[in-house]
């Protein structure tokens, strides 16, 4: 009478682990598509997103500003008759120019650092959040078998 229960409860425990199985291949393959999904990620961390499009974009503008020359142009006599004829500008303040460059300088730099900052703890978040969930997944895995 024990052995008749034996096969019919191995077979139900089977019959579990095969629905548990799949349950599981859907979920990691939900998980898959959602981690390879760059949309996923700008909904889920847009101002990560924002500081590194910022940064990119400043990294980009400082490398390229640092590579180009003034370029000189060739003026031919008329060009310069003309400007001759024409009431001469007014020179710009060097004074004020260099106070607001300074300015926008110490602002920028502010912003650039909260942003790096932000993009940081962000990122650390992120990665321990992460590493808590495969944690908790190995674990889980672990005592099924």
């Amino acid at each position: 009478m024990n052995d008749s229960k034996k096969p019919a409860a191995i077979r139900e425990r089977m019959q579990e682990l095969r629905c548990n199985l799949e349950e599981d291949i859907q979920s990691s393959f939900e998980n898959a598509q959602g981690m390879m999904s760059w949309r996923y990620h700008v909904r889920t961390y847009p101002w990560l997103f924002l500081g590194a499009a910022m940064v990119g974009g400043y990294m980009i503008v400082r490398l390229k500003g640092s590579r180009t020359q003034p370029r000189t142009l060739e003026r031919s006599a008329s060009t310069e008759q003309k400007e001759s004829l024409e009431s001469p500008k007014p020179p710009s303040s060097g004074r004020a120019s260099s106070l607001r460059n300074s300015v926008l300088s110490l602002v920028g730099n502010l912003v650039m650092e909260r942003v790096a900052s932000y993009a940081a703890k962000e990122a650390s978040t992120f990665f321990a959040h992460s590493a808590e969930e495969s944690d908790a997944k190995k674990h889980r895995t672990s005592k099924r078998t």
